[in-house]
């Protein structure tokens, strides 16, 4: 039912209501006159509930209803209730009172036979101790049973556990060390029976002669009964519990026999460690019977915390034996799809260790792997599309009928095929057969083959060499173990179309079959596949077909990609109509297992929605989990781009993402995800995430407060790089409230901002274990700030390390700015417990309540009494703190300062060359760049205050300053301290040397009043004259011969790059000609004479004209526009102006950026002309 609104339903039921009262009014009054009229016979479920333990009959069983009446002093029996159910009519049941159900009924003297319509409920255990049968169902009855185990039950002839010769439905049924003289150990279904079985054991029964789990001479179907989810299970050993094993039958089939009246399906079933003295360990055909690993349309329910898809299933024949057919003999018709036989053995002298084939055999997308001696056996009809078969010791195929073989793999093995029959080859690879790939002197024909010792006289368009063949794996992706073939293997894209069997339209894992125009050669197809998306809606149809349900999901998609093409991978791409949300059902999307790209139409267009209801079974990756590989081998890892991630939870780990190996998240936003104790958004624990572009939003961890837990936004155990991404609101109540880093984290141009945590509240960096390993504990930030964050150790940053283990985190902080950030404690921006480095950063406005309000050295404070061992280096830097020390180190920590060439406002720390008092700093503001930054202001020591021996791209130091490409770290003779390099040609502070600072240099030329360093006063000398135009002059190019790049602005104002010659002198004439037509475009001569005074002196260039003729240009745009002073109103004004007093600032600066535009242009064509 769709859901409605309150109105909607309000409307709806007047609308009803309405309805009924006209058609009230208007019906005819009943004429038909009153009478007695009988009742159909109606009856409903008769249900008893077994209360005792033992087999007795002393109650009245005459019918249910008589029995629950009369049970007898000792209460009711199951003996009881099924007499009495077989003597009430009708649909009936029986279960099993609290106090019995869970227990072990013995059944000495035998249980009736059931003859009606009835359903047992267990739990329920049915011991026959090797004396009595289980359960009997005659012919005509129709009986489910559910949650059953028959234990030790015996029958002299048929059916020790279960005889059944009407409808039985089994579920969660066991059937364990039964015995039948000659059929049926566990099972007797008998011809015109049909059973359907789901989850079933059936382990160490025995038959005297045939089908030891099952003999079934009518229809059966089983489904869902395999050990469970184990990635190894094709290089493991040992049985365990699900499906048919260790079953054992005297004569012919040790797992199953299938009569030639039957009809057996096998869906999901595993067969282990099986065996019979003649033939068939595993299966035993006659009829027909179909073993398929096709599952269905939803994933399986295996272990917790793993998705499949649809075609990931567990039919399996492994480790069965017998003298003929260890996995399985056939006489009839079997068709096997998606199946792995695995190690099944022949006894000597016998042969066919997988299966051999007397009947019809079908072989699709099925490996065969380790039989000894010899895989398949073919006497008579034998098919096989899109296999795998390797390692086996003997013949992978020995053929003596005829045989068919189509886009297989035989490599690896003692002998590829042995012909002594006829057989057709196409589009498959033999390859790597220490004995010889293609033996025997029977009939051969075919074509587009791969043999790499070329041997198969017969066959048309074979290639030789080297295949190029990956190893055995289920890696690989699908049901089934595969050979891949590598980058630059000649069997790709060189089979024939054609030869495609009808119908085949995947590989042997279910991939597209034809990826690239030409199918390749073998069971793989090899390449990457695009699924686009069409539906928001979360569902699964177990296929990525847009026909089927609402559409291709997201979920339908991963899905495939990650069951399928874990190597190859794949890019999944939305339709133009997939916007909004996906909203997630009751469960995470499929778990991402190998190489895939997830290209979303934006972060703002298109968010994944968990609702916070935490659908991960395993507590970890609310939304997704990602377990791609590195990149190494094929492996390239998951990139997800342009997707919102929002309201996930995890109970754990990872409210949205739960990764490892190698992620890159790209314009991604994270909103309001959740975790319980690491991760809020993501959680990480070996790799390398990198993440460019994102935003992290509100997000958090709800309840750890541990050390060891936290990461508000991110916990990352590996390689963390992050890239021009933002961090704001995300909580923990324990570390790191938006990164708690444990590996290595490299953090540029981003921003954290009101982030909080108990220790480190933006940043948490931490060296955890014993071991001093490298990239442990390390922490590098580069060109970001860290502003308006909090905690009670490390308001922006904590780096610390576990204490007492002789172990040292290290955190490296460059060109970034740690601004009003607040410590509860101590260390109100940063607290080190550990070694840090700080180069050329800013540290303003922070403060603690107790200890520095810029950096505190101390102890580690996840532990009491420890004593910790760091060194802070501090150089080219300004700490400036609102409250408590600038700097500190505390009583109980074993460290030191050191560096030089700093401004320490409270001069704390002792470092030498340190200049304390105000910096000067201008407000925390867009100044260019992609972060927020502080500049100096006029008359502030940070300029050119820092070491002058300090060399952009030397000793650490970046050749730019926070701001990053474009804002030069040296624009004087010296740099300057702090995170941002105040060019001294820059005399309006707009952080361009462009026209407007020439404006600025005319206004003030001639000045002898200015403070030092203000200003127009470009070389600091106290005066604006025209030593100061020449700062200007070399800023706003290059002194000499290089290329020169104007500081970044707004897109909309021009940005000039220009090529700056070498100063040349100009002769008389043209300086005469250069006043003549500077007198005709401006009249008002005078008001330039400064200028036409440099033109006119001794020793002047022709980049002297040129600024000469700016001159007019320059006071043109000025008296027109007046965008100087429209621009400083702007960002001084601008954040608190009305509506209209904004629009008014933005018209003028619109008007400023075009005069600017204009003086740029003037200027760069200028001084290149000239």
């Amino acid at each position: 039912m769709s859901r409605r609104s309150r109105g909607q339903w309000f409307s709806a039921v007047s609308f009803l209501g309405q309805g009924n009262t006209k058609r009230n009014r208007t019906v005819r009054p009943e004429t038909r006159p009153l009478r007695m009229e009988t009742l159909e016979d109606r009856r409903v479920l008769a249900a008893v509930v077994v209360g005792v333990g033992n087999n007795v009959v002393n109650g009245d069983t005459s019918s249910i209803a008589a029995l629950i009446a009369s049970p007898g002093a000792d209460g009711i029996s199951l003996h009881e209730a099924i007499l009495a159910a077989n003597a009430t009519s009708g649909a009936n049941s029986i279960s099993f009172a609290p106090g019995v159900a869970g227990t072990t009924i013995s059944i000495a003297g035998g249980l009736p036979t059931l003859t009606g319509n009835l359903a047992l409920q267990g739990p329920i255990t049915l011991e026959g101790n090797l004396f009595t049968r289980g359960l009997a169902i005659d012919a005509g009855a129709n009986v489910s049973i559910t949650g059953f185990t028959m234990r030790s039950c015996y029958a002299n002839v048929n059916g020790g556990g279960v005889y059944n010769a009407g409808n039985l439905t089994l579920t969660s049924c066991t059937f364990r060390a039964n015995n039948a003289g000659d059929s049926g150990g566990a099972i007797y279904n008998a011809a015109g029976a049909t059973l359907t079985a789901t989850f079933l054991t059936a382990q160490d029964n025995f038959a005297g002669m045939f089908g030891a789990g099952i003999f079934n001479a009518g229809t059966l179907n089983v489904s869902s009964s395999h050990r469970g989810y184990d990635p190894t299970f094709l290089y493991s050993t040992g049985p365990t519990a699900n499906g048919f094993i260790a079953n054992v039958s005297e004569g012919y089939g040790g797992a199953i026999f299938n009569a030639g009246s039957g009809n057996a399906t096998f869906t999901d079933v595993s067969m282990l460690f099986n065996s019979a003295s003649a033939n068939g360990g595993g299966i035993f055909n006659e009829g027909v019977m179909t073993v398929n690993g096709i599952v269905g349309p939803t994933e399986l329910p295996v272990a917790p915390g793993y998705n499949f898809p649809q075609k990931f299933a567990f039919d399996v024949l492994a480790y069965n034996n017998a003298m003929e057919g260890a996995g399985a003999y056939n006489t009839g018709t079997l068709t096997m799809i998606g199946c792995s036989i695995k190690n099944n053995s022949s006894l000597p002298p016998g042969v066919g260790g997988g299966v051999t084939n007397a009947g019809s055999l079908t072989l699709i997308d099925c490996t065969v792997t380790g039989s000894t001696p010899d895989s398949i056996v073919n006497y008579n009809v034998l098919s096989v599309v899109n296999s795998t078969f390797s390692a086996n010791s003997g013949q992978a195929i020995s053929n003596g009928g005829t045989a068919t073989i189509t886009s297989s793999t035989i490599a690896g093995n003692g002998i590829g095929i042995n012909n002594g029959g006829t057989l057709a080859l196409n589009n498959s690879v033999l390859a790597s057969n220490s004995s010889g790939n293609i033996v025997g002197g029977g009939g051969l024909s075919g074509s587009n083959n791969f043999v790499s010792d070329g041997s198969g006289a017969g066959l048309t368009g074979t290639l030789t060499g080297d295949a190029m063949l990956g190893p055995l794996t289920i890696a690989n992706g699908g049901a089934t173990a595969t050979m891949r073939p590598l980058v630059g293997s000649p069997l790709l894209n060189v089979g024939n179309n054609s030869l495609v069997p009808g119908g085949v339209t995947t590989d042997q894992r279910g991939a597209k079959r034809i990826k690239n125009g030409t199918v390749d050669i073998g069971a793989v197809e090899v390449g990457a596949e695009t699924i686009e998306v069409t539906t928001v809606i979360d569902e699964d149809n177990g296929t990525i077909s847009a026909a089927q349900g609402t559409g291709t999901s997201l979920r339908e998609a991963i899905g495939y990609a990650s069951g399928y093409l874990p190597i190859d991978g794949a890019t999944i791409t939305f339709a133009a109509n997939v916007v909004g949300a996906i909203e997630l059902g009751v469960k995470q999307l499929p778990d991402i297992t190998g190489n895939l790209i997830i290209v979303g139409p934006g972060a703002n267009a298109l968010a994944i929605d968990g609702h916070n209801v935490g659908p991960t079974p395993n507590g970890y990756g609310g939304i997704v989990s990602i377990y791609s590989e590195m990149a190494d081998g094929d492996y390239s890892g998951v990139a997800i781009s342009g997707l919102t991630f929002r309201n996930g939870f995890a109970a754990e780990s990872g409210g949205a993402i739960a990764g490892s190996r190698k992620l890159t998240l790209t314009s991604c936003n994270f909103v309001g995800n959740s975790a319980g104790y690491r991760g809020g958004a993501i959680v990480g624990g070996i790799g390398i995430m990198t993440l460019v572009d994102c935003l992290f939003l509100g997000n958090s961890t709800r309840t750890g407060t541990s050390y060891v837990e936290g990461g508000g936004a991110i916990e990352y155990g590996g390689v963390l790089n992050v890239t021009h991404s933002t961090f704001s609101g995300n909580t923990t109540g324990a570390y790191g409230g938006a990164i708690r880093s444990l590996g290595t984290a490299t953090i540029t141009d981003s921003s954290f901002t009101g982030n909080s945590a108990f220790g480190g509240g933006a940043i948490y960096n931490y060296k955890y274990g014993l071991e001093n390993k490298p990239g442990w504990g390390v922490a590098l930030i580069i060109n970001s700030t860290l502003s308006g964050n909090s905690a009670s150790y490390g308001g922006a940053l904590a780096s610390e390390f576990q204490a007492g283990w002789g172990v040292y985190s290290t955190a490296t902080v460059v060109n970034s700015t740690v601004d009003g950030n607040l410590a509860a404690v101590r260390g109100g921006a940063i607290y080190n417990a550990g070694d840090l480095t700080i180069t050329s950063s800013t540290l303003f406005g922070n403060s603690a309540d107790a200890g520095a309000g810029g950096i505190d050295n101390g102890t580690p404070f996840n532990t009491g009494g420890t004593n910790g061992r760091g060194t802070v280096t501090l150089n080219n830097s300004i700490i400036d703190s609102a409250a408590g020390a600038d700097v500190a180190i505390g009583a109980d920590f074993i460290g030191a300062f050191a560096g030089s060439y700093n401004l320490i406002s409270d001069g704390a720390g002792g470092l030498a060359n340190t200049i304390t008092g105000d910096a000067l700093l201008g407000p925390l503001k867009n100044n260019g760049g992609l972060t927020r930054t502080r500049a100096p202001l006029a008359g502030s020591a940070a300029i050119n205050g820092g070491n002058p021996a300090s060399i952009p791209g030397a000793a650490g130091l970046p050749l730019v300053d926070q701001r990053g490409a474009g804002y030069a770290r040296l624009l004087g003779s010296r740099i300057d301290l702090g995170a941002v390099e105040v060019a001294s040609g820059d005399f309006n502070y707009d952080g361009r040397v462009d026209g407007a600072d020439f404006l600025a240099w005319q206004r003030q030329f001639g000045s002898a009043a200015a403070p030092s360093g203000s200003g127009a006063d470009g070389n600091g000398s106290g005066s604006v004259d025209g030593a100061d135009l020449n700062v200007w002059r070399g800023q706003f190019g290059q002194p000499s011969g290089g290329s020169a790049v104007v500081a970044a602005t707004p897109a909309s104002v021009m940005q000039v790059t220009v090529a700056a010659p070498a100063p040349a002198a100009i002769s008389g004439d043209e300086r005469d000609q250069f006043e003549d037509g500077l007198a005709e475009e401006q009249p008002a001569a005078a008001v330039f004479a400064p200028l036409a005074g440099l033109a006119t002196s001794s020793g002047v260039t022709r980049r002297d004209a040129a600024f000469a003729a700016l001159t007019k240009q320059a006071d043109a745009i000025e008296a027109s526009a007046g965008f100087v002073n429209r621009r400083l109103r702007y960002e001084e004004r601008g954040a608190s102006d009305s509506p209209a007093e904004l629009e008014s600032c933005f018209a003028a600066l619109d008007e400023e950026e075009a005069a600017g535009a204009t003086v740029d242009e003037f200027a760069g064509a200028m001084v290149g002309a000239w």
